[in-house]
């Protein structure tokens, strides 16, 4: 039941349509008693900075970020988390007294799962394929874990340095990962991703590789 003094929360995205957000928020908002909502709302780059002020105008309970949004998330904030300032992405905004402050959940939500998925980080060889926010955070937790990390990316990162995306040198790099990790949207179209998944030497991981 929705009524006027419902608080609303968002999660902002493009595309939205896969985020499971609203249930789970749903779930955690009536365990805590709290009378508020989570709408998906799906924003192209262009205007992501015009939902983000009139969620702020509105004093919306706060927000989630996914892609492609996590960048310009943290320039949008007036204060950041140590944690989001070290990642330079976020993926959640808390409003107080009008104020957007940035937080980073990625990082230990990641980690978190490789161990209770039976990957330790320390010591572990990682390597992220893509270079967005999301990666950002996933190097950050696994380094803080211990872990090293090589990325691999389509493009030139500002942030790290990174190994070319061709055949020959994932293969040269998977064969050392002990964890590889797809830290790219392309799963999200089904048109594409068969096609991608094909052309990653997935063959050259060790065997125990995860």
């Amino acid at each position: 039941m929705i009524r006027g003094t419902t608080r609303v929360a968002a999660v902002i995205g493009w595309p939205v349509e896969h985020s499971r957000s609203p249930q789970m928020f749903a779930a955690a908002f009536a365990a805590a008693g709290l009378d508020a909502v989570m709408i998906p709302i799906g924003v192209p780059p262009d205007g992501f900075a015009q939902v983000v002020g009139a969620l702020r105008a509105m004093r919306a309970l706060g927000a989630s970020v996914t892609l492609p949004h996590k960048l310009a998330a943290a320039a949008l904030c007036d204060e950041l988390s140590p944690a989001a300032r070290a990642i330079g992405a976020v993926n959640c905004i808390e409003l107080s007294g009008g104020r957007l402050i940035g937080h980073n959940t990625d990082a230990p939500g990641f980690t978190d799962a490789a161990i209770a998925a039976g990957c330790a980080p320390r010591g572990a060889r990682c390597v992220l394929l893509g270079a967005g926010g999301a990666a950002r955070a996933v190097a950050h937790g696994l380094e803080a874990a211990g872990a090293t990390v090589t990325v691999i990316a389509r493009g030139t990162p500002t942030w790290c340095a990174a190994e070319p995306w061709s055949t020959p040198a994932m293969a040269d790099v998977f064969a050392r990962a002990d964890l590889l990790v797809d830290t790219t949207p392309i799963a999200l179209d089904a048109a594409t991703e068969p096609a991608y998944t094909d052309a990653l030497p997935l063959a050259a991981l060790p065997p125990a590789a995860m």
